[in-house]
């Protein structure tokens, strides 16, 4: 078992429907969806896909717009959604629930393959921490018409986080909107003080209703990033569920960030060129474009 007490001080790093074009739209209630679009694979025009993605918890969803620009490069149309709780709201995360995460994202859901459909193209799923448990549980559950990716890109998903993360639900004693500090880089944060028990709750129910789920239902073609030193999940717990569920079309990649400094070099975040540093980030986008192209 991984010795993780050097990461404890790292506890509290958060994990971290208006439609515009280019743009987020005003702050409403429901999900936040923003697209940008590819000038299609070598500049053809046309794209070749439409990809879904997913931020993490308490991550400012703009944060995702520079693994969005490496799927554009790929071809596809990008559908960044903001969940509630990450849009600028006055209340920030009080109130979020499981629930209200997974119906946002198969409203998303059903707008991006309303488009993939429209032009006949696949539909590809990409997620961060958060957003990552958030894909897997949209496959996993029973909605009205089923969903389906053709592709997922997982990065550090949060369907297995670390043991000492539960620790957080503690501080519901002090209510479930009480707002549990955070230690990651402010300028990542979607609220700045920290994200509430009721986020973490939702966040840990996902993690019990994906490990109780149906897994084979997963196992479509994938690809998952993790730096084996996340302080927020566990590497080995995400290799028990593939184990568990036979899901033998996922491919893993680790990426280090080594050469990083401290600030921007939480293990956890592997967002862009800043948080991994150059030779990762080339790695992580030259595997994505492989990925992509695949027939």
């Amino acid at each position: 078992m991984k010795d993780i007490s050097a990461t404890l001080p790292l506890l509290f790093l958060a994990m971290a429907v208006g439609i515009s074009e280019g743009s987020a739209s005003e702050v409403a209630q429901g999900p936040r969806l923003t697209w940008m679009r590819s000038a299609g694979t070598e500049g053809s025009g046309q794209a070749s896909s439409v990809a879904l993605v997913i931020h993490g918890l308490n991550l400012r969803p703009d944060w995702m717009r520079d693994l969005g620009t490496l799927l554009n490069a790929g071809g596809a149309d990008v559908l960044l959604v903001g969940l509630s709780g990450h849009n600028g709201e006055e209340t920030g995360l009080a109130g979020v629930t499981r629930e209200k995460w997974l119906d946002e994202a198969y409203q998303a859901y059903r707008v991006a393959r309303e488009e993939a459909d429209a032009a006949g193209l696949p539909l590809y799923f990409m997620g961060f921490s958060l957003g990552g448990a958030v894909g897997l549980e949209l496959l996993a559950e029973h909605f009205p018409a089923p969903v389906d990716f053709d592709r997922m890109i997982l990065l550090a998903p949060a369907a297995a986080p670390q043991g000492a993360m539960r620790t957080v639900l503690f501080f519901g004693l002090f209510g479930q909107d009480f707002v549990v500090p955070s230690l990651s880089i402010r300028s990542y944060r979607a609220n700045t003080g920290g994200a509430t028990v009721a986020a973490y709750a939702a966040l840990f129910e996902m993690v019990t209703s994906i490990e109780g789920s149906e897994l084979s239902r997963l196992n479509i073609p994938t690809l998952w990033f993790i730096d084996p030193q996340d302080e927020l999940v566990s590497e080995d717990g995400l290799k028990a569920l593939i184990s568990r569920g036979t899901l033998d079309r996922w491919t893993l990649i680790e990426l280090s960030h080594e050469g990083v400094s401290p600030r921007s070099g939480y293990h956890h975040i592997i967002l862009n060129e800043e948080s991994l540093g150059s030779a990762s980030w080339r790695r992580m986008g030259e595997e994505i474009a492989a990925f992509m192209a695949r027939p």
